[in-house]
Formats: structure tokens, C-alpha cells, sequence
């Protein structure tokens, strides 16, 4: 499950071409304190790292990957992973449409619920501005 959570949050971090400070920051502050991520060591974050970054260089399509993450998560953990990466790709007070892209695609493939992108939407809105 961490495993996926990381890709998940590296992918966020890489739509819009390029990973912030802020972002960085942010996904080595979950990986220490969030439970689902705590338990990852060095060298397994950093596969799940090239992982993702290779079957992007390789062009391989991001809803191909974001189905790919999704096998195996129950409803709860789809909708984790979705406030996860919404909290990184807000995480520098910028919303930008590669960003916006991500977020639309990841809600499509995972099936996020109505429900939990509006309370994630205001959540973020309310933090990070209008974006």
C-alpha cells in the first residue's frame, strides 16, 4: 500500500512538469508521519520513485498508470490516495492545468466519490486559495 501511495504522490508532484520544493517537502513529511507510508524504507521509496518516473519517460499513458495503482484498494484507500494528491499538487498555493489535469483524470480512474471531491475541493480551497 505505501508503495502506491508514493507513486501516487510522485505523479502529483510531476504533472505539472516538474516537482516544487514544497511538494518534496511534503511527500518526505508524509512518508515519516502518515501511517500507510511509515513503514516504506530508503530503497523501496526510491524504486517506487524510478518506477513512476520511468513509465512516464517511457510515455506510457498516466490514466494506463493511475489503473494500474488502483488494482487492489478498496473505495476508502482510492479516496485517500485522492486527498493525498490533491494536498500535493495545492502544496505550493499554485493550481496549474497540468496539475488540474492530474487530478481530473485520477478522479475518473479511480471513481472518486462526489462527495469526497467536494469536501477535498473546499478543503483545499479554503487552505490553498481558489487556484
Amino acid at each position: 500500500m505505501s508503495d502506491t501511495y508514493v507513486k501516487l504522490l510522485v505523479l502529483a508532484a510531476i504533472s505539472d512538469g516538474e516537482i516544487q520544493a514544497e511538494e518534496l517537502a511534503l511527500i518526505n513529511g508524509l512518508r515519516v508521519n502518515f501511517a500507510a507510508m511509515r513503514g516504506i524504507d530508503e530503497q523501496d521509496f526510491n524504486n517506487a520513485v524510478a518506477d513512476v518516473c520511468n513509465k512516464v519517460s517511457a510515455g506510457m499513458e498516466l490514466h494506463m498508470i493511475l489503473e494500474v495503482l488502483r488494482k487492489g484498494l478498496s473505495t476508502h484507500e482510492k479516496n485517500v490516495g485522492y486527498a493525498l494528491a490533491m494536498e500535493v499538487v495545492r502544496s505550493n498555493f499554485q493550481y496549474v492545468d497540468g496539475e488540474k489535469t492530474f487530478i481530473g483524470t485520477l478522479i475518473e480512474c479511480w471513481d472518486v466519490e462526489a462527495d469526497v471531491i467536494a469536501a477535498v475541493d473546499l478543503s483545499a480551497r479554503l487552505r490553498y486559495g481558489e487556484g
